[in-house]
């Protein structure tokens, strides 16, 4: 029976632990640290493009989430529509409206053409129904219970080496709510909605990463891989998180087709530019408002290129199937292009709706068109997606791109938001070419706002001066972008004259110089391209019927005549110097008391400052960072250890496996390229980079963070022969605990120290129990728990001991008494035996010889808690017999041990002098024989002490070593 209940308990504590981790793992702050959030400022969005996101449901907002129910076919964002949403298995359903036996693309949904509202139109021929999607894209107005639209969205998009915007759900989770209050959006600076974007995928067991942009991180388990989990792939699965299911995206892009359809990439190579695509389900691509990419239906992952250099458009279904196939067609086919015409000056009439003269399947150069993407979420199960392109617009804006390319060669330096200064200005009066001479005094086109850059852009009017201007910096992929242009009707045909212009600052000066005959200018290693580049802007129909209105842009010289050859773009290009560069700095951060784990992640910020002097003058300059680290836009540089973060940095593989609890990484090497001292401060900091406070933190893991912030100092001089040198770095450091110093390699040592706190009793008891007579005041017993294999005492327990001991006597109450608390180190199993002292002030008493195993089983959960769980049992008996097995396990903490009274009887006298001598005699007899028996007794039990094996019995000794004493 004790067996039985004991594994009820060990079950019932089994059970109450797996819930409990279950709860912890859904909780929203744990999830919050699980998936890291992408600083915003590393998001940016395609130049003039509007991303619409809209939420639909089928009876209220949290009713979306839930499982598909039949009585949905006919409610909510469903109610008299052909087009349904549903969990793609609904038999009832026609068959546009469910999910192929081999998920197959359902071709035909809507019409070729885009309707008068700018929406999808449903095609009668497979839908019955010839109505207009607007009640699902219609960002103005959110449809009641049915739908709520967030028009607007930014923060989706990250921007690669090469210049493309691509968003991948495979990489990266999305949200438009923060991981705290899954009601309420984000807005950013401009009102419009905020995405919130994290390192790590939100992955299906089945299905993949998914794309869930309604649902918050705060309702989705983590998961081992540092991202987090859903389940969507079991039917009913989805009731429990939330999943939210049953939603739309447009984005619509204005762009011009560049010269040759390909655009200057980041890297300052020539590409293709290319629109991409895969995911599922419904997404129908639109260009100029004709179909060019029909991927209807709810599907498997299907794909979409449209290549508009080449003109080529590729739809892929079935993607990573056996049934995977593509079909092939041209932009010119979809959208009817027509052949070029030219008027008697050679110049194109119809360049807006002509396919290139040289690639027939494609746009003319410099024609201006639109693409609109239209994306549904109907099937409720998988939900991916993939989006990227290179498509560059500036139908309404000014923009330049900035490049800078390592010394003589085409190697392309990465930029950093924010770095470099531009200049537009923009000229009074009306400009006629032909004249070469203005026709009246108006007041150029300029920017009104900012357009993806944290800086707005600010203009200024000289009227005397006769000139506007307005500065800009540029933005992580290099653009310059001053914002949109404001214009109507009235402006077309009005042409004005402008000049964009690089402003190095040198001693907080911009630095001007217009002679192309000059090397430039050369300022911290880079040599800048200062020659201006003038264009004149014009404001023409690109759509008479519709009156949308553009700008053309002619490139020009000086004097504002056209340039023979058009580039299309406004490029400026610096070079860099030849830099010296450091050997890496290196480090190392241990994790005491524990090893690392899949998931560990740590960061660090680093600070640098410079001074140079140039021709006897000290200035203060930028120090660069090394190469593995992120300057952000506060100019702090960022850098992280352990599984993904900050630069995607991985250098703890030895360490994530488990088998060490320290990591050895470097901060990378800096280039120099200006002669100077250089210092960098290092310390550790927390996501929003902010340096750990001196007063120490300990985050909710259970780690204490090293304090410790290291000053590295280079030196960078210049030779006889005109290179440069830099110095071994000079470390010193502030350290946070006795651990963190430069060890002998030169490595900067943080350690982390995992402090976790004990949850559950460790506390072990005992109860003297006396058998035969009532306890007296000189009752005292000893108890001693001796630790094995080095298992940690009791607090208070004298360091070095290997056992403690607890009394009771007959004050303590019920008899009982604990041993203090335990403090546990560390996850494992302790062990120890429990004996009672033989020694007691009653010779009548047979003290107990009862011998107890403890075990204490302690688990860490890697956040900071550990949990005790305590095992009692019984390997000897009171007698000192071992008990066979592993002994008779014990409901409890606490042991028992029974002492027994010995009581010698003494028989009264009786009858005559004769009788009382010979009853004497017999008493004296008796006496003399009881005292022998227990004194034989005693010698017997003595003896059966005294060769009792040296373990206790029960630990270590065998059964059949000890033999059972028989009772008459």
């Amino acid at each position: 029976m004790r067996k039985i209940v004991a594994a009820i308990i060990a079950w019932a504590l089994t059970i109450a632990i797996v819930f409990t981790a279950g709860l912890l793992n859904a909780d929203g702050s744990a999830q919050a640290a699980a998936l890291a959030a992408i600083d915003p400022s590393n998001t940016i969005e395609p130049a003039g493009s509007q991303l619409d996101l809209f939420n639909y449901r089928f009876n209220s907002y949290l009713g979306t989430g839930f499982d598909y129910q039949p009585s949905y076919a006919n409610t909510g964002i469903n109610s008299n529509h052909a087009l349904k949403f549903s969990d793609g298995e609904q038999s009832t359903m026609k068959p546009f409206n469910r999910r192929a036996a081999d998920g197959s693309l359902t071709q035909g949904i809507v019409q070729s053409r885009l309707g008068s509202d700018g929406s999808p139109v449903l095609s009668s021929a497979v839908t019955g129904s010839n109505e207009s999607l607007g009640y699902l894209f219609n960002a103005e107005y959110s449809g009641g219970l049915n739908k709520r639209a967030y028009p607007s969205v930014s923060g989706l998009f990250q921007m690669d080496s090469t210049g493309r915007y691509s968003y991948d759900s495979s990489k990266n989770f999305a949200s438009l709510f923060p991981a705290t209050d899954a009601d309420d959006p984000k807005r950013d600076a401009e009102g419009g909605y905020q995405a919130s974007l994290y390192s790590a995928p939100c992955t299906d067991s089945v299905y993949g990463a998914q794309f869930l942009p309604f649902n918050a991180v705060a309702g989705l388990p983590s998961s081992a891989s540092g991202g987090c989990s859903v389940d969507i792939h079991t039917k009913g699965a989805n009731t429990k998180q939330k999943i939210r299911h049953w939603f739309g995206m447009h984005l619509n892009l204005d762009f011009t087709q560049p010269d040759n359809g390909t655009i200057l990439s980041a890297d300052g190579i020539y590409r293709p530019m290319t629109f991409t695509f895969s995911g599922n389900d419904d997404v129908w691509v639109f260009l100029d408002g004709h179909l060019a990419g029909d991927l209807g239906g709810i599907h498997t992952a299907a794909g979409l290129t449209i290549d508009f250099s080449s003109g080529k458009v590729e739809v892929t279904s079935g993607i990573g199937t056996a049934n995977a196939k593509t079909a092939s067609s041209t932009i010119s086919s979809l959208v009817g292009l027509q052949a070029p015409n030219y008027d008697s000056n050679g110049l194109m009439t119809n360049r807006d709706s002509a396919w290139d003269a040289d690639r027939t399947g494609t746009f003319a150069d410099r024609s201006r068109h639109t693409l609109d993407f239209f994306y549904l979420n109907r099937g409720g199960r998988e939900s991916s997606l993939k989006l990227s392109s290179n498509i560059m617009s500036s139908s309404r804006q000014f923009v330049a791109h900035k490049t800078l390319k390592r010394g003589s060669s085409d190697a392309v330096q990465p930029l950093h938001a924010g770095e470099f200064t531009f200049r537009l200005t923009g000229w009074y009066g009306q400009w006629d070419a032909e004249q070469a001479t203005t026709t009246d005094a108006s007041e150029p086109l300029m920017p009104t706002t900012g357009f993806e850059t944290s800086n707005p852009t600010k203009v200024t009017c000289d009227a005397s001066a006769g000139t506007c201007t307005a500065t800009q910096t540029n933005t992580i992929d290099g653009m310059v972008m001053f914002g949109d242009a404001q214009f109507d009707a009235a402006s077309v045909h009005h042409t004005y004259r402008y000049a964009i212009q690089e402003l190095p600052m040198f001693d907080g000066k911009p630095v001007e110089d217009d002679d192309a005959a000059t090397p430039g200018f050369q300022y911290q290693g880079i040599t800048y391209d200062l020659d201006t580049r003038y264009f004149t802007a014009s404001v023409e129909y690109r759509d008479y019927d519709s009156q949308d209105l553009m700008l053309h842009i002619v490139m020009c010289d000086k004097t504002w005549k056209p340039l023979a050859q058009q580039t299309g773009s406004i490029d400026i290009v610096n070079r860099s110097s030849p830099t010296v560069t450091s050997a890496p700095l290196q480090g190392r951060l241990v994790l005491d008391n524990r090893k690392w784990r899949q998931g560990d992640r740590f960061l660090f910020s680093i600070n640098g400052s410079g001074t140079a002097t140039i021709d006897g003058q000290t200035y203060q300059v930028e120090a660069p960072m090394p190469s593995n680290v992120v300057r952000a836009s506060d100019g702090v540089g960022r850098f992280s250890i352990g599984t993904g973060g900050t630069g995607g940095i991985e250098p703890c593989t030895a360490a994530m496996n488990g088998t060490q609890n320290h990591c050895d990484f470097t901060f990378g090497s800096i280039g120099f390229s200006t002669p100077g001292t250089y210092t960098y401060t290092i310390a550790q900091a927390w996501e929003n980079g902010v340096t750990v406070p001196d007063s120490g933190v300990t985050s909710a893991n259970g780690i204490t963070y090293s304090q410790a912030v290291y000053t590295a100092t280079f030196t960078v001089t210049e030779t006889s022969a005109g290179t440069l040198a830099v110095s071994e770095p000079d470390i010193t450091v502030k350290p946070g605990a006795s651990g963190d110093v430069a060890n002998e390699d030169g490595r900067m040592v943080w350690t982390n120290r995992y402090i976790p706190s004990l949850s559950g009793d460790t506390a072990i008891g005992v109860q003297a129990t006396i058998v035969g007579r009532p306890w007296q005041s000189t009752d005292s017993f000893t108890y001693t728990l001796t630790a094995l294999d080095g298992a940690p005492l009791p607090a208070g327990t004298t360091q070095g001991a290997t056992s403690a001991t607890v009394t009771v006597n007959a004050s303590s109450k019920d008899h009982q008494a604990r041993f203090p608390d335990i403090a546990f180190p560390s996850a494992g199993t302790y062990q120890y035996t429990l004996t009672q002292n033989s020694a007691g002030a009653d010779v009548n008493l047979l003290h107990s010889a009862a011998v107890f195993h403890v075990t204490v089983t302690v688990s860490d959960d890697g956040n900071g808690t550990l949990a005790a769980t305590m095992k009692l049992s019984r390997t000897a008996d009171d007698e000192g017999d071992s008990i066979s097995g592993s002994g008779q396990e014990i409901s409890g903490s606490v042991a028992d041990f029974s002492n027994r009274f010995l009581r010698v009887v003494m028989l009264p006298s009786a009858g005559g002098r004769g009788q009382a001598q010979t009853m004497d005699t017999a008493i004296c007899v008796a006496a003399a024989l009881a005292v022998c028996a227990t004194m034989l007794c005693a010698v017997s039990a003595i003896r059966r002490r005294c060769t009792r094996p040296s373990e206790p019995p029960g630990e270590l000794g065998d059964a059949s070593q000890s033999s059972k004493r028989e009772h008459n």
